[in-house]
């Protein structure tokens, strides 16, 4: 049989690993997940159009540039679009290789 110590060390374990499964597993499917509401602001405001983003979007081109004409700008260009506008990476990127 188990002493007193065993047993006050493995009912707080017994009843705290209930309670984070529950935590887990209760919010899963509340909020999409960010991919998912990057896809949806890109489906919403430019209809998942890279020609309708580079015409409609106010992003300043000129700063892209800049930032593409440094060493390794095109990361820092694709930081920068992904900073104003919340669209997935692969759009981004598009959207960077496209303005210049």
């Amino acid at each position: 049989m188990c002493d007193a110590n065993t047993v006050l060390a493995i009912v707080p374990l017994l009843s705290f690993v209930p309670l984070l499964l529950f935590f887990i597993f209760d919010n899963q499917g509340r909020s999409p997940k960010k991919a998912d509401r990057e896809r949806l602001y890109f489906r919403m405001v430019y209809n998942l159009s890279i020609e309708r983003m580079l015409e409609e979007s106010p992003i300043d081109r000129n700063k892209v540039i800049a930032f593409k004409s440094r060493k390794h700008g095109r990361i820092w260009a694709i930081r920068y679009v992904r900073k104003w506008e919340p669209v997935p990476l692969e759009v981004a990127a598009q959207f960077v290789d496209a303005i210049w």
